[in-house]
């Protein structure tokens, strides 16, 4: 593996050691790299995960899927006005 990298993980409440490993598994498989994240409790997250890795921001959070769900549904909306 490539050198190691550092993130940060924004969570809604703490993570187990074990999911917290998970996540970190999960991103060095996607990076190839080892993953080292440093955990946030963030309490605006309603659930879910926020990574930020590599400048990069992986949106896992309740709020990016309403907000993705919102922009579908105004997409709908516009195209039938």
């Amino acid at each position: 593996m490539e050198k190691a990298a550092r993130g940060l993980l924004y969570t809604a409440k703490p993570l187990t050691e074990e999911e917290h490993r998970a996540v970190e598994e999960k991103f060095a498989a996607v990076t190839g790299r080892e993953v080292s994240l440093t955990e946030c409790q963030c309490e605006e997250l309603l659930g879910g995960i926020r990574v930020e890795l590599l400048g990069r921001v992986y949106d896992g959070s309740v709020q990016a899927q309403l907000r993705h769900v919102l922009a579908v549904l105004q997409d709908k909306e516009d195209r039938h006005a």
